[in-house]
């Protein structure tokens, strides 16, 4: 399996964890280098995105990447068709 903490940047984990008639829930997860993981959850519909609050604070930079890529999977899936897990790589700008 591969290694979910970078050696740079961080990489952003969605994983479908229930669904109900409005749209589905997920955990979030932000891994930063080191051994530091920042989690929540989010629930996804057609009526958007609503994101559960951080109990750590990741980065700003960090944080506008997980809204923009929970909000384009919110509008892209709305149709029920959630994916399973959905992993992705960036670095600060």
């Amino acid at each position: 399996m591969a290694q979910l903490h970078p050696a740079h940047g961080a990489r952003f984990v969605l994983e479908y964890a229930s669904r109900d008639d409005a749209g589905a829930q997920y955990d979030v997860s932000i891994y930063e280098p080191g051994e530091v993981v920042h989690t929540t959850s989010a629930h996804l519909g057609a009526q958007g995105v609503t994101l559960q609050a951080w109990p750590s604070d990741p980065p700003a930079w960090a944080r506008t990447f997980t809204d923009r890529l929970l909000q384009t999977t919110a509008k892209k899936h709305a149709s029920g068709t959630w994916p399973r897990k959905i992993t992705r790589w960036r670095e600060p700008r």
